[in-house]
């Protein structure tokens, strides 16, 4: 028959291996459950991402050529990845002559465009019962990204597998048990194969996105530059519209 003081000392055995046990499988589940939240939310951001690519496609079609395209960019000092156009209605609104015309509908898809590029950066302001939030964006997503991998660091380096077992045979009353296994290929093996891989927003295919002004001197810019586009492709740009 066992003495109280063993029973005691099994007991609280016992539930130091639960808080161990917790612990690890407890940070390494919230790990889990946020890179889940943040995947869930990219596969949205990448809908904004798409529609950042349609309004791309329109300004290429106005901008006819590849070759206009950077050059339109580097006259604003911008660097933006061209994105071919492909056949899309186009609403643009009323202008007596079509140079006009050209000049507003372009500048009004590139006020969209930046819009949009905003909201994808940082995000839109919703009324969600009562009480305003904002909408999840590429700057908290890279925030979040960087907090997941610091939280990875610390479960890699103080709540890996190996460093657990390890923990649980000391604990363990059972001599037989205690064998050291600190140092054997057992560790580094199956350490490496639970080891939390830290992340890039690459990873997840995030674009970045430049902003894009809408002051008055770069309008007067793009206004200059479409100038001579109209007037070396005004076949295309009366297709078009």
């Amino acid at each position: 028959m066992s003495s109280f003081s063993e029973d005691l000392t099994k007991e609280l055995a016992a539930s130091v291996l639960k808080e161990t046990a917790d612990n690890f499988f407890g940070h390494r589940r919230n790990i889990e459950l946020e890179i889940d939240f943040l995947k869930k939310n990219i596969q949205e951001l990448k809908k904004q991402a798409q529609k950042i690519e349609d309004l791309k496609a329109i300004l290429a079609n106005f901008l006819v050529t590849k070759e206009n395209w950077v050059k339109f960019w580097e006259n604003l000092n911008i660097q933006m990845d061209y994105t071919p156009y492909a056949t899309q209605e186009i609403n643009c609104p009323f202008a007596l002559f079509l140079r006009k015309k050209y000049k507003k509908c372009f500048c009004l898809y590139y006020l969209q465009l930046s819009k949009k590029i905003k909201e994808y950066r940082e995000g839109k302001v919703k009324l969600v019962k009562n009480r305003k939030q904002v909408t999840f964006h590429y700057d908290l997503a890279v925030k979040l990204i960087d907090k997941i991998n610091s939280d990875i660091e610390n479960v890699n380096k103080y709540y890996s597998p190996s460093e657990f077992l390890q923990f649980c045979k000391q604990v363990s009353l059972d001599d037989s048990q205690k064998a050291d296994i600190t140092g054997s290929g057992f560790v580094y093996n199956i350490d490496q194969e639970f080891k939390f891989k830290k992340m890039t927003a690459d990873d997840f295919g995030l674009k970045v996105y430049p902003y894009l002004p809408t002051d008055k001197k770069t309008v007067k810019k793009i206004l200059s530059f479409l100038d001579s586009v109209y007037t070396n492709h005004k076949k295309h740009i009366k297709s078009i519209l």
